[in-house]
This record gives structure tokens, C-alpha cells and sequence, in this order.
């Protein structure tokens, strides 16, 4: 009976300092004039994002907006239920709201977080200031994992997520950060 109190301990220690952490990427400590923003993909409904990935969008795109000499990677390969990859699905969207086509980089075979920020950092050169633009919950998970990819100037842009979602994206969240951990992505 102590052991499973003291290993129920452990677990729920574990999981509230993962969640500190992570609550700690929804605040927004993007800096000006970074050299490229990286948009992690999500799903496409059709050929329109997402619910979350249009906030990722609209993120990066006032990020853009603000920062014109900045360059933009929109990072996401094609699910077996996408009629196109994620990553053209987000080129369309951003080159229908007014960025220029040359502005915009595409990865588009990545299928999940660790490979599209492996995929993405061979578009940009080594000493380059990076911004990920993902959601708030996915922040912190996606820092670490590209500094594990070898990114060297990597700064968090946290896109808001939906409020009725947020309690099971953050669940999924924490066994995502520990999977990782565990598979020495982190």
C-alpha cells in the first residue's frame, strides 16, 4: 500500500511540474525581427485549416505583418484524411491574406512535431533567430524539441487555443512531453 501511495506521488509530482512548464509557454516572449517563424501544422478540414491551425496562421500571420524582413517555414505533411499536405493548405491561406509568395518556405512531408522542426531546420541557416509558432499548450514541447534539433536562437510564439478543448489538449500535452522525453526527443 506505501509503495502505491509513494508511486501516485511520483506521478502527480510529475505531472504538475510538466504542467508548470507548460503553462509557462502560453505567455507570449517572441522577439522582433526574428529571421524565420516555423508554423507547425495542424489539421486540414478539406482545403481549410483547422480551427487551430487558422490560429496558428492568424498568429504567424500579424507576426508577419509586423516584421516584414522576416521569412516564414509553414511546416506540416499530409495526413491519410487531408486532401493536401498541411503546409500548402497554410501557403494558400497566408497568400490569400497578402504575404508574398517569396516570403514563404514549404515543408510538407513532416507528420508529427519532432520531424516537422527536424525537416524545417535544414531550410534555414545554422546562426538564425527562429520563432515557433504553434499553440499555447504546445509551446514548451516544441521549444525543447528544437533545441534538440539544433536550433540555436529559438523563441516561442504561442497561438491562443480553444478554451473548450484546452483541459484534454493539455492531458494529451503532458503524456506527449513525457513520450518524448522518454524516446530522448527532449
Amino acid at each position: 500500500m506505501h509503495l502505491i501511495l509513494i508511486i501516485s506521488g511520483i506521478l502527480i509530482t510529475l505531472f504538475l511540474f510538466i504542467l508548470v512548464l507548460i503553462l509557462r509557454g502560453f505567455q507570449d516572449k517572441s522577439e522582433p525581427h526574428l529571421d524565420y517563424i516555423v508554423v507547425l501544422g495542424a489539421q486540414m478540414r478539406g482545403m481549410i485549416p483547422s480551427r487551430t491551425l487558422q490560429n496558428r496562421l492568424d498568429k504567424a500571420y500579424a507576426y508577419l505583418m509586423k516584421n516584414q524582413g522576416t521569412m516564414v517555414i509553414v511546416s506540416g505533411g499530409q495526413g491519410h484524411d487531408e486532401l493536401i499536405t498541411e503546409a500548402e493548405g497554410m501557403y494558400q491561406y497566408l497568400c490569400k491574406r497578402g504575404i508574398a509568395p517569396v516570403r514563404i518556405r514549404k515543408e510538407d512531408t513532416s507528420t508529427n512535431t519532432h520531424r516537422n522542426l527536424i525537416n524545417s531546420r535544414a531550410l534555414i541557416e545554422p546562426e538564425a533567430f527562429v520563432g515557433i509558432v504553434s499553440s499555447d499548450y504546445h509551446i514548451f514541447r516544441a521549444l525543447c524539441l528544437a533545441q534538440k534539433a539544433g536550433y540555436r536562437q529559438v523563441y516561442g510564439i504561442p497561438a491562443p487555443s480553444e478554451p473548450l478543448l484546452l483541459i484534454k489538449n493539455i492531458t494529451r500535452e503532458i503524456l506527449a512531453v513525457i513520450k518524448d522525453g522518454l524516446m530522448g526527443h527532449l
